[in-house]
Protein backbone atom coordinates (compact mmCIF):
# COMPACT_ATOMS: atom_id res chain seq x y z
CA UNK A 1 0.00 0.00 0.00
CA UNK A 2 1.21 3.61 -1.18
CA UNK A 3 0.58 6.19 1.45
CA UNK A 4 0.84 9.73 0.20
CA UNK A 5 1.00 12.52 2.13
CA UNK A 6 1.37 16.45 2.00
CA UNK A 7 4.59 18.21 3.03
CA UNK A 8 3.92 21.46 5.49
CA UNK A 9 4.69 24.74 5.43
CA UNK A 10 5.35 24.23 9.19
CA UNK A 11 9.27 22.79 9.64
CA UNK A 12 11.45 21.99 12.50
CA UNK A 13 15.02 23.30 12.61
CA UNK A 14 17.27 20.03 11.96
CA UNK A 15 18.81 21.13 15.97
CA UNK A 16 15.04 20.64 17.07
CA UNK A 17 14.16 17.69 15.52
CA UNK A 18 15.12 15.49 18.02
CA UNK A 19 15.21 11.52 17.70
CA UNK A 20 15.09 10.57 13.90
CA UNK A 21 12.90 8.36 13.00
CA UNK A 22 15.09 6.30 11.07
CA UNK A 23 18.17 4.95 11.22
CA UNK A 24 21.62 6.31 8.57
CA UNK A 25 21.30 2.75 7.00
CA UNK A 26 17.30 2.55 6.40
CA UNK A 27 17.17 5.83 4.54
CA UNK A 28 16.18 6.10 1.19
CA UNK A 29 15.72 8.16 -1.85
CA UNK A 30 12.32 9.47 -3.71
CA UNK A 31 14.91 8.80 -6.68
CA UNK A 32 16.34 5.61 -5.94
CA UNK A 33 12.63 4.68 -7.34
CA UNK A 34 12.60 6.72 -10.71
CA UNK A 35 14.30 5.30 -13.99
CA UNK A 36 17.69 7.14 -15.21
CA UNK A 37 15.17 9.47 -17.32
CA UNK A 38 13.11 10.68 -14.51
CA UNK A 39 15.13 10.37 -12.12
CA UNK A 40 17.09 13.71 -14.08
CA UNK A 41 13.56 15.42 -14.24
CA UNK A 42 12.84 15.41 -10.67
CA UNK A 43 16.79 16.05 -9.93
CA UNK A 44 16.52 19.34 -12.48
CA UNK A 45 13.42 19.90 -11.12
CA UNK A 46 14.53 19.84 -7.90
CA UNK A 47 17.58 21.88 -8.73
CA UNK A 48 15.52 25.25 -9.31
CA UNK A 49 15.16 25.56 -5.49
CA UNK A 50 18.86 24.24 -4.16
CA UNK A 51 19.67 27.64 -3.74
CA UNK A 52 16.98 28.12 -1.54
CA UNK A 53 18.35 25.28 0.81
CA UNK A 54 19.86 25.78 3.50
CA UNK A 55 23.17 22.83 4.32
CA UNK A 56 21.47 21.23 7.22
CA UNK A 57 19.81 17.82 6.59
CA UNK A 58 16.63 16.57 8.62
CA UNK A 59 14.91 12.92 7.82
CA UNK A 60 11.54 14.77 6.16
CA UNK A 61 9.24 13.06 8.22
CA UNK A 62 10.86 14.91 11.38
CA UNK A 63 11.43 18.30 9.45
CA UNK A 64 8.20 18.11 8.71
CA UNK A 65 6.00 19.58 11.79
CA UNK A 66 2.58 21.24 10.67
CA UNK A 67 -0.73 19.91 12.50
CA UNK A 68 -0.93 16.59 11.00
CA UNK A 69 2.77 15.61 11.55
CA UNK A 70 2.28 16.59 15.44
CA UNK A 71 -0.49 13.67 15.44
CA UNK A 72 0.20 11.30 18.87
CA UNK A 73 2.27 8.91 17.12
CA UNK A 74 2.08 9.64 13.14
CA UNK A 75 5.42 9.11 12.92
CA UNK A 76 5.92 6.16 14.85
CA UNK A 77 3.10 4.02 12.79
CA UNK A 78 4.74 5.66 9.63
CA UNK A 79 8.31 4.35 9.99
CA UNK A 80 6.79 0.81 11.59
CA UNK A 81 4.48 0.73 7.91
CA UNK A 82 7.70 1.20 6.35
CA UNK A 83 10.06 -1.03 7.80
CA UNK A 84 7.54 -3.57 8.01
CA UNK A 85 6.82 -3.65 4.40
CA UNK A 86 3.74 -3.04 5.05
CA UNK A 87 3.90 -0.37 1.94
CA UNK A 88 5.74 2.98 1.04
CA UNK A 89 4.85 6.05 1.56
CA UNK A 90 5.89 9.58 -0.06
CA UNK A 91 5.57 12.96 1.11
CA UNK A 92 4.67 15.70 -1.59
CA UNK A 93 6.59 18.62 -1.54
CA UNK A 94 6.99 21.95 -3.20
CA UNK A 95 10.75 22.31 -3.33
CA UNK A 96 11.44 18.79 -3.67
CA UNK A 97 8.54 17.21 -5.91
CA UNK A 98 8.60 14.45 -3.95
CA UNK A 99 10.22 12.56 -1.07
CA UNK A 100 10.44 9.19 0.87
CA UNK A 101 9.68 9.80 4.95
CA UNK A 102 13.79 8.38 5.64
CA UNK A 103 14.45 11.31 2.41
CA UNK A 104 16.92 14.01 4.06
CA UNK A 105 16.08 17.22 3.23
CA UNK A 106 17.00 20.62 3.94
CA UNK A 107 15.06 24.17 5.37
CA UNK A 108 13.67 26.06 2.28
CA UNK A 109 15.52 29.64 3.79
CA UNK A 110 12.71 31.83 2.24
CA UNK A 111 9.20 30.59 1.45
CA UNK A 112 8.01 28.56 -1.97
CA UNK A 113 6.40 31.50 -4.46
CA UNK A 114 2.81 30.51 -5.16
CA UNK A 115 3.20 28.46 -8.58
CA UNK A 116 0.32 27.33 -10.60
CA UNK A 117 0.49 22.97 -10.62
CA UNK A 118 2.09 22.86 -14.10
CA UNK A 119 4.75 24.69 -12.67
CA UNK A 120 5.39 22.45 -9.42
CA UNK A 121 5.54 19.29 -11.19
CA UNK A 122 7.15 18.26 -15.02
CA UNK A 123 4.11 17.86 -17.36
CA UNK A 124 4.42 14.42 -18.44
CA UNK A 125 3.88 10.98 -16.74
CA UNK A 126 6.52 10.07 -14.23
CA UNK A 127 7.10 6.20 -13.79
CA UNK A 128 7.41 5.05 -9.77
CA UNK A 129 8.50 1.56 -8.50
CA UNK A 130 6.82 0.64 -5.49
Amino acid sequence: MLLVFPCSESKRLARNVGEQSFALGETESFLDSLSPRYREIVASAREKFSQELSDELALSLNRYNGHFYRAPGLRKIIAIHIRTKAGSALIISGAYRAVTPSEPISQLLEPLPALPPKQLLPSHRVGIRV
